[in-house]
């Protein structure tokens, strides 16, 4: 409802409780509902007197009680309890004021309300956020989504806040893939209990989609592709590699998981792997030059 700012009772910043006064309205139709609440309580006051006497009828009764029940439901709706409706019946004409109360516990992150201005139907007063659970919307690779599925276990990392991890289950996978990026949107939630996380914050998420304690990591150097197809090179003596494919897994930490193709025991280079590339693909075009 429109009306008149009577008093503001919180401010920006402010950690509020469910059902905490914020603020207090005057406003013209709360004041005549609440008139007409009173008009029809007496009126159903006399007839249940006139009724104990036998001096009405009972459809008489019936229908003050219904016009009362009508009086009273846009006040019930503002949130008047049936008690303090019953209140203004038996108190001297004062200025009702409409109590304005946060729906859930969080804090004031804006605020348009001012005393004593006049506030039209609909305009917001405060904006009320409960910023202990924050959400994070990923962009997940359509290739990976195979492998993604709710309740996995997310970890954040905020480039504002280096060394800072937190962690929370994905709670939703969106329908579709963008057509030009190839990505399709998720959702993860993160308890931040000491308000660290802010909105629109740039992180980078990794959502772990399986647990294994002997992962196998090489650092991306020790990686080259042939092809399109990922190898390395195994040693076999101190100035002997073989070229080994190997299928790979999800990167961690900056180091790429190895699923198959080669065994924990063995070494492989990590450094020079360009060059042994090349003189792969040299060897390769002699031994074609050779069959010719």
């Amino acid at each position: 409802v429109g009306g008149i700012l009577q008093s503001v009772d919180v401010d920006l910043g402010g950690k509020i409780e469910e059902g905490q006064v914020v603020a207090k309205l005057w406003s013209a139709s709360v004041a005549e509902a609440v008139a007409k609440a009173v008009l029809t309580h007496q009126t159903l006051d006399r007839e249940r007197k006139l009724s104990a006497d036998r001096v009405t009828s009972q459809a008489a009764l019936q229908e003050a009680e219904a016009a009362h029940n009508a009086a009273c439901l846009p006040l019930r709706t503002l949130g008047f309890t049936e008690q303090r409706i019953e209140e203004f019946s038996h108190k001297p004409p004062e200025q009702v004021l409409l109590e304005v109360r946060a729906p859930f516990a969080g804090e004031i992150i804006e605020r348009t309300a001012v005393r004593g201005a006049l506030m039209e139907m609909g305009k917001p007063l405060f904006t009320l956020a409960d910023r202990s659970t924050m959400w994070a919307m990923l962009q997940v690779p359509e290739t990976a989504l195979a492998r993604v599925q709710k309740g996995q276990t997310v970890e954040l990392r905020v480039d504002s806040l280096p060394g800072q991890v937190f962690t929370g289950p994905l709670t939703w996978i969106g329908p579709a893939v963008n057509e030009r990026t190839r990505m399709t949107l998720a959702r993860a939630e993160f308890a931040d209990l000491n308000g660290l996380l802010k909105d629109k914050m740039f992180a980078a998420a990794r959502i772990l989609t399986r647990r294994t304690d002997k992962a196998l990591l090489l650092p991306p150097a020790a990686i080259q592709y042939v092809e399109g197809k990922p190898f390395v090179f195994v040693q076999r003596a101190d100035d002997l590699f073989d070229a080994r494919a190997v299928r790979l897994g999800t990167k961690f930490n900056g180091h790429q998981e190895v699923l198959a193709g080669l065994e924990p025991q063995e070494s492989v280079a990590v450094t020079h792997t360009f060059a042994l590339k090349s003189a792969l693909l040299m060897s390769r075009l002699g031994a074609g030059c050779a069959d010719d």
